[in-house]
């Protein structure tokens, strides 16, 4: 009778080492695949939240000397809309008109546009990029 129960004991040894190994596969290279997933569908939620906010859609608007009228008639028509929280208000003014002075009125003019409007933009703070 004792041959039987080192059969039943190499057995569950076997079995119980298969147990141990798919554990570890699971923990090991599932969890990596899932974890992997989890962050990019947690960074695509996120984005989606702050592209409902508005956020991501930075308005990048262009002027150039045969748009300038078509350009500045949009910002008068208030084509333009912002939300409610400045933090989700971006804009990008790309000029290319070939003279500094005439693209820093330029941008003046197009805070006076959008003051009329919106009161906030009255004190807004212009950054100049090249």
């Amino acid at each position: 009778m004792a041959k039987p129960r080192k059969k039943k004991g190499a057995l569950l040894k076997l079995v119980g080492t298969a147990v141990l190994l798919l554990s570890f596969a699971t923990q090991n290279f599932l969890y990596e695949k899932w974890n992997a997933r989890s962050v990019e569908l947690t960074s695509a939620m996120r984005d989606r939240s702050l592209i409902d906010k508005g956020a991501l859609l930075n308005e990048v608007v262009r002027f150039e000397i045969g748009s300038l009228s078509k350009g500045l008639n949009r910002f008068a028509m208030k084509e333009y809309q912002f939300g409610a929280h400045a933090e989700t208000n971006d804009m990008w003014l790309e000029l290319n008109l070939g003279d500094n002075k005439f693209e820093k009125a330029l941008v003046d003019y197009v805070g006076t546009l959008l003051a009329q409007h919106y009161k906030p933009f009255s004190r807004v703070n212009v950054d100049e990029h090249c």
